[in-house]
């Protein structure tokens, strides 16, 4: 599954085709996709970092409580269209991790996954930055 069939005349000619040809034909394509990706508006997370106060400076890692968080998104080589995103949540010290799936990258479901997450943690959190 995922693999795209042609006849094999094509796939003859790919095999034969040069990185530089490849790069050469594609060059609409990532620019279209540039296009794409620059006209998202603010970086997510961008109102959510104003409301959560985020340790600057080194943690003391000994102890329990501090987080680092990320958002990995699941949506191959394209960012266009809409596709799932976990948001990844890693205790420092312990290196217990929590995931929560969520829909896209809005800040509202972002922030609805780390009451989630923060809900099944079995510690309270000390501190918290996101990545």
């Amino acid at each position: 599954m995922g693999e795209i069939e042609a006849p094999d005349e094509i796939i003859s000619k790919l095999k034969m085709m040069s990185p530089a040809t490849i790069d050469r034909k594609l060059k609409h394509q990532r620019e279209y996709l540039h296009l794409l990706r620059s006209k998202r508006g603010p970086r997510p997370g961008y109102l959510l970092k104003q409301k959560i106060p985020i340790r600057l400076t080194q943690w003391d890692t000994s102890l329990l409580g501090y987080l680092e968080t990320d958002l990995v998104c699941h949506c191959g080589s394209s960012t266009s269209g809409e596709y799932i995103n976990t948001v990844s949540t890693t205790e420092i010290y312990s290196g217990w991790w929590e995931g929560e799936a969520i829909m896209g990258k809005s800040q509202e479901y972002t922030f609805q996954a780390l009451k989630e997450e923060r809900r099944r943690s079995h510690f309270q959190w000390k501190g918290f930055r996101l990545r």
